[in-house]
């Protein structure tokens, strides 16, 4: 699925800003209230892949498979963040491929992600946008481990993809103790 929102902006307003720097062109009303609309389209999206990736994650958690489910359960995380920004009416989009981010909302402008970032991750982006557009969401309100709940899960995510040569399977990593222990039940 294209993220539509994006589609909209390449092909409707990036003409109309012709030869001035996007981060100039103020957002009318007019479109405005459509990439809205579209957004919470894109959101129903986010959410969907989100929710396969969490089911995903169970049925890995079934088997024993807890650096996979670890992964998807990251996954399940960032889409729905995206989903929430979405939803908020926050859309990041690439031009060429440099990431912006567009509020829609008229009088916004475009504007580079948090941090200046000419170019990076849309997974980073995506994490540190929501973390500067959404701190007031309840998903943000409680760390984990002395850390922000995305940075934590961002950290067991490249645990489990980058800081060992293999998966840890058969054995239980330690976020996953009590997971292992309670597993049947889900």
């Amino acid at each position: 699925m294209p993220h539509n929102a994006s589609d909209y902006i390449a092909a409707n307003v990036l003409p109309k800003i012709g030869v001035v720097p996007p981060t100039s062109y103020t957002l009318n009303y007019a479109d405005a209230a459509y990439i809205e609309q579209i957004l919470h389209e894109d959101a129903k999206d986010y959410l969907y892949s989100g929710i396969i990736s969490f089911a995903n994650a169970c049925a890995s958690i079934r088997v024993g498979y807890y650096s996979w489910s670890t992964v998807k359960l990251y996954y399940a995380t960032f889409y729905m963040i995206r989903g929430l920004l979405a939803n908020a009416g926050v859309c990041i989009w690439y031009m060429g491929n440099k990431p912006m981010i567009l509020k829609a909302a008229a009088g916004q402008q475009m504007r580079k992600p948090p941090g200046g970032k000419k170019a990076g991750t849309t997974h980073g982006i995506v994490l540190e946008t929501a973390k500067r557009e959404l701190s007031n969401d309840v998903i943000f309100s409680q760390p984990i481990a002395g850390m922000h709940a995305v940075e934590w899960m961002r950290e067991r995510r490249e645990e489990a993809n980058y800081w060992h040569s293999r998966f840890v399977e058969p054995g239980v990593p330690d976020h996953m103790e009590m997971v292992a222990t309670l597993g049947r039940y889900l």
